[in-house]
């Protein structure tokens, strides 16, 4: 399970927090991804100086939640939590027949 952020492209102006699972043998593998933001910055500490900005830092499961730490708008540190098993049940909706991350190479 691998939490990111991005911009999309229906609304480049907020950096949004997603999920994707990646083949445990595979890693280059990209099994499934959310089709939707996870997190999307809208609360006013998540604003608050660099506006629309929410990056994760690091997750944990404990006790079958998921937490997700996070900077909001490059000020702040916040976590969000949400059932692991609600995750990954929205990750397996999402299966993907192929998918590939390409290495960068030096």
């Amino acid at each position: 399970l691998v939490v990111y952020n991005a911009v999309d492209r229906l609304d480049s102006s907020k950096y949004k927090i997603g999920a994707m699972l990646l083949d445990l043998k595979h890693p280059e593998k990209v099994l499934a991804r959310t089709r939707k933001p996870i997190l999307s910055p809208e609360e006013f500490y998540e604003n608050d100086g660099k506006p629309g900005v929410a990056y994760p830092g690091g997750s944990v499961v404990i006790n079958d939640i998921l937490n997700v730490y996070y900077g909001g708008g490059d000020k702040v540190s916040c976590v969000a939590q949400v059932p692991i098993s609600e995750i990954l049940s929205v990750l397996k909706k999402n299966m993907q027949s192929e998918g590939k991350i390409t290495p960068v190479k030096n």
